[in-house]
């Protein structure tokens, strides 16, 4: 889910274990941070995090890497049977 915003809801959605992953997407170099008043989740409350800081080339290889650290992630906390 993209657009999440209260710190409530997604506290009860990771309970719910509605979502696998929170992926922070920073962009704090170009746009200023939100005011708590309309956004109250933080970048710690989140798994991951993705530079958005550059152009769309870079973002694109940060995404790459984010999937990759996902995936070998995943294959360490379940190893396959032998």
């Amino acid at each position: 889910y993209c657009g999440l915003r209260n710190k409530r809801e997604f506290f009860a959605m990771q309970n719910e274990e509605i979502f696998d992953y929170a992926i922070w997407v920073d962009r704090a170099d170009h746009l200023p941070l939100e005011s708590y008043k309309s956004m109250s989740i933080e970048q710690w409350m989140c798994d991951y995090t993705i530079d958005n800081n550059g152009d769309l080339e870079r973002l694109e290889k940060n995404v790459d890497v984010l999937i990759k650290t996902i995936c070998k992630n995943q294959e360490s906390s379940h190893p396959a049977s032998t």
